[in-house]
């Protein structure tokens, strides 16, 4: 079954995940300023909440996002992995961004 997680991109990095199978100890990731045009990254760490193990099927990046790198092998349930994100602040003062992971069961 394939699922999607929804993530937050702010200057605080919010981390909003659907309770099913993907969760994370920290709510939030503050990267600090960001400087107008010039790449920043951002890893979070995330935790295989599930009974089974999941594949990370895709990730769909927001608008000012540029690449992410996430685990293309089987997460086994219980383990924790990343997901980092790198992305160009194209808008000066607060903003927010949207990451969808999609996963699938094994």
């Amino acid at each position: 079954m394939n699922k999607k997680h929804i993530l937050w991109l702010l200057a605080s990095l919010p981390l909003m995940a659907s309770a099913q199978s993907i969760s994370s100890e920290k709510n939030t990731i503050d990267i600090g300023q960001v400087l107008y045009w010039q790449p920043t990254n951002a890893t979070y760490t995330l935790k295989n909440a599930s009974s089974k193990p999941i594949t990370i099927t895709r990730i769909e990046l927001g608008s000012d996002f540029t690449s992410a790198t996430y685990p293309k092998n089987t997460i086994a349930a219980g383990s924790s992995f990343n997901i980092s994100v790198e992305f160009k602040g194209r808008v000066l003062g607060h903003f927010q961004r949207y990451i969808t992971i999609h996963e699938s069961g094994s």
